[in-house]
């Protein structure tokens, strides 16, 4: 999983045998958030841990916020808000968030935008069962991709995909 979220990249050890290790550590040691404010913490607190885990060659600790809150979403999935620099750029164009935001204020943006597409989010998501035999879904059971996609992470991933494409596009559009 950190290499298809391509966070691997942050993790700089001399042994890489156990690059993974002290992550694994850190997540059994996390217990799962129950408010916005305790998961955009338990992010903040696991990305400072995991800067002081794996520093750059500098002996700067990096802020390894994305990293942090897609290892934190592995194991915990609803309610960590994944942290994306498009996500973010998105959520600001908006109008939702100042370039001084933190990751709480960001949270508060990307929960209220989110619910303000969740009816959409989620009927978007019922079409896939009809659907699923152009997806890597074809060989699920109806009910079983119904109940996959009628779940609040689900829907969140499809909206963080939705939101990090549209930036994405945007960014390329303005020839960032």
């Amino acid at each position: 999983m950190a290499v298809i979220y391509n966070i691997n990249r942050n993790l700089t050890t001399k042994e890489e045998t156990y690059r993974f290790e002290t992550v694994r550590v850190l997540l059994r040691q996390a217990t799962k958030p129950i408010t916005d404010q305790e998961m955009a913490d338990l992010v903040v607190t696991f990305s400072s841990q995991l800067g002081e885990a794996y520093p750059r060659k500098s002996g700067l600790n990096p802020k390894l916020l994305s990293a942090a809150s897609k290892f934190l979403w592995m194991r915990f999935r609803s309610p960590v808000v994944l942290y994306d620099r498009y996500a973010w750029q998105w959520i600001k164009e908006i109008g939702k968030l100042r370039d001084t935001s933190s990751y709480t204020e960001y949270v508060r943006g990307w929960r209220k935008s989110f619910c303000g597409y969740k009816e959409d989010i989620a009927a978007a998501c019922a079409e896939i069962v009809p659907f699923k035999h152009f997806t890597l879904a074809a060989d699920m059971v109806d009910d079983e991709l119904r109940q996959l996609v009628q779940q609040a992470w689900f829907q969140e991933r499809v909206f963080d995909h939705a939101i990090v494409d549209t930036a994405a596009k945007l960014e390329e559009d303005k020839g960032l």
